[in-house]
């Protein structure tokens, strides 16, 4: 879906599980959590598109990586406009990633979120 709205709409897509573990590779654990924020900022702002969509993006809740998804998307979202693929639900009004007790559980108010479900 998510390939051809990007299609239709002319906005480049990134594939951000592949991009982002590429430039994570040669990184020791402790640079990963100092720099990913700053790494995917970078694979962003390399696409020079003010509309941007992202896919495979389960790398940022790995915990190993320290990141606050919710956070970074904001802060992505400053400067363009995202669509984002989330891997999870909505439940009274927050997305969810994961189930309670997972490592990588987030639970995120999507008040100010624009969201598109497809079951």
């Amino acid at each position: 879906m998510l390939r051809t709205v990007t299609k239709q709409s002319k906005m480049p897509l990134l594939n951000l599980g592949v991009k982002l573990s590429q430039r994570l590779l040669p990184l020791t654990i402790r640079e990963r959590k100092l720099r990913v924020a700053d790494l995917i900022a970078d694979l962003f702002d390399e696409t020079e598109a003010p509309r941007l969509a992202v896919d495979n993006t389960e790398i940022i809740f790995d915990p190993s990586l320290a990141l606050n998804p919710a956070g970074l998307l904001q802060n992505l979202s400053r400067t363009r406009l995202l669509v984002w693929s989330w891997n999870g639900k909505i439940e009274d009004g927050h997305v969810i990633y994961a189930e309670p007790g997972h490592p990588e559980y987030h639970r995120v108010s999507a008040d100010n979120m624009t969201l598109i479900t497809i079951e």
